[in-house]
C-alpha cells in the first residue's frame, strides 16, 4: 500500500474513534494470537502487539527496498500515534521489525521515551551505546533530530 502521512493520520484517527472498525474488531486486531501450544505470539491481526513498561504498543511497518518505508506505532492507553514515512527503506528495513520488536527502531524508542514515558522519565529507552539509523540532537523536540547515514554504521545518541 502506498499512502501519505496525512491519509495515514486520517486512517489512524478514524480507527481511534471506531469509525472504520468497531471497538470489538479493533480489540481483536490488537490482541496477541496464541500458538497451538498456548504461547502468546507478538502478532494481532496484521499488527504487531507489544507491551513495554505496562503499556500496550501496537505497530505496523512496511518497506520496499531502495524505494520507501513506513512505521506506525500506537500507544492506545495514551492516545499516541507515531506515523513515519520515508522515500527510502531506512525507517524500517535496518531494524528487522519483522522480528516483532518495534523497540529495535530508534524512532519508536525516541517517540516512547519523549512522549509516552513523559519528559522526566526515569527509564530512558535511548541507549547511548546502541547502533541505529538516527542521530538525536535537535528538531521535532528540543532534544531530537534525525539524519540517515548511508555510508557508515548507523548510530543513535542523545
Amino acid at each position: 500500500m502506498v499512502s501519505t502521512v496525512l491519509d495515514l493520520t486520517k486512517f489512524s484517527m478514524a480507527m481511534d474513534q471506531n469509525l472504520i472498525v468497531s471497538e470489538e474488531s479493533k480489540e481483536a486486531m490488537f490482541t496477541p494470537t496464541v500458538s497451538s501450544s498456548g504461547q502468546a505470539l507478538p502478532n494481532g491481526l496484521r499488527w504487531f502487539v507489544h507491551e513495554h513498561d505496562g503499556r500496550q504498543l501496537v505497530s505496523h511497518y512496511g518497506h520496499q527496498p531502495e524505494s520507501y518505508s513506513s512505521l506506525i506505532l500506537k500507544v492506545p492507553e495514551d492516545d499516541l500515534t507515531l506515523i513515519l514515512q520515508a522515500s527510502n527503506a531506512d525507517t524500517s528495513a535496518p531494524f528487522n521489525l519483522g522480528q516483532a520488536d518495534v523497540l529495535k527502531s530508534p524512532f519508536a524508542r525516541a517517540f516512547i521515551d519523549l512522549f509516552a514515558n513523559g519528559e522526566n522519565s526515569s527509564s530512558s529507552l535511548l541507549d547511548k551505546n546502541s547502533t541505529s539509523t538516527a542521530v538525536l540532537g535537535d528538531g521535532l523536540h528540543p532534544d531530537f533530530s534525525y539524519s540517515v547515514r548511508s555510508d557508515e554504521s548507523p548510530t543513535s545518541t542523545l
